[in-house]
């Protein structure tokens, strides 16, 4: 084989190799990662009431998302409704609300929190009734999220009742 063969034959190869390379990789959500949502949400299956905030990103989520866990017994939250992940108080997670109707209840909700958005600072809360499944439907960034299919806006006091004991509406829910 001459030198020229083996210099054509390789190029080829490194050409193949880098036109393979360049295509971008689909990554994957981690298993661990799915378990451990699969795990939160299972835990608040059998809840009815939940603090829905209005999140959007620009990444291809859910734009919604939930609190999972329980307010600490005579505090509310601050204005935007916002707790840092490591708070005892509950952690926000993105779920897909359902069902996906311009006229029903999660159309209802978008307009509410339109409405709320001017008058705060940051993602206003609104409490739902509502059914958390360990369905996870796929976003377009790939992610699997859980899906909460809302029946309604919380509009009386058993709502908070339900929401947790000692629990406390926050900003922007309804008056």
């Amino acid at each position: 084989m001459s030198r020229l063969d083996w210099t054509s034959g390789c190029g080829a190869a490194l050409a193949v190799l880098l036109s393979c390379g360049s295509q971008p990789a689909v990554v994957k959500p981690s298993r661990a990662a799915e378990e451990q949502v699969l795990a939160r949400v299972r835990a608040h299956e059998t809840r009815e009431v939940f603090e829905v905030r209005l999140n959007p990103t620009g990444c291809g989520a859910p734009p919604f998302e939930v609190r999972l866990g329980v307010e600490r017994a005579g505090e509310a939250s601050g204005p935007s409704g916002a707790e840092d992940e490591g708070d005892a108080s509950g952690l926000w997670q993105r779920v897909f609300l359902e069902p996906d109707d311009p006229t029903g209840p999660v159309g209802a909700l978008a307009t509410r929190f339109e409405t709320l958005g001017a008058a705060y600072a940051g993602p206003a809360t609104i409490r739902v009734r509502g059914r958390l499944s360990s369905r996870l439907r796929e976003a377009p960034n790939r992610s699997r999220y859980p899906v909460l299919t809302v029946l309604g806006e919380c509009e009386d006091e058993s709502c908070e009742e339900e929401a947790g004991e000692g629990a406390k509406p926050t900003e922007g829910t309804a008056p």
